[in-house]
């Protein structure tokens, strides 16, 4: 999905107070820069920093496949909680990594459902 700018030489803005900017054949994609917040590219945003509401605590997941032996072992190996406790901890945390782990997905088929149903309400005026 692209967004090309009005064909002038200067594209000049309201906010701007006359300042000029040039815009001469640029187009502006929104699903890579400057908008990178549609791509998650670091591996710390899955698995790191997993918040667990019953426990009141935050978490590391080593890998979305790991464990539940891996887990507590890079968590300190989870001694203040009983085993039930201990299950359900793990269970929201691979919940939690699994939805973040969706996110960048359901970035790109949003964005892909709104390019095509995206229909100009005055399309004499955005060809």
């Amino acid at each position: 999905v692209a967004v090309r700018p009005p064909p002038a030489k200067l594209a000049r803005t309201e906010a701007g107070a006359g300042r000029a900017v040039a815009q001469v054949g640029r187009v502006i994609s929104v699903v890579g820069p400057p908008y990178r917040w549609i791509q998650i590219d670091c591996r710390c945003f899955f698995v790191e920093n997993l918040y667990v509401k019953s426990a009141d605590a935050y978490f590391t997941l080593p890998g979305l496949d790991a464990s539940e032996a891996e887990f507590w072992a890079a968590n300190e190996g989870g001694k203040q909680h009983d085993d039930a406790e201990r299950l359900e901890i793990f269970r929201d945390v691979q919940t939690e990594a699994r939805r973040r782990a969706a996110i960048p997905e359901l970035y790109r088929s949003n964005t892909a459902a709104c390019a095509e149903r995206y229909r100009p309400l005055h399309a004499e005026l955005f060809p």
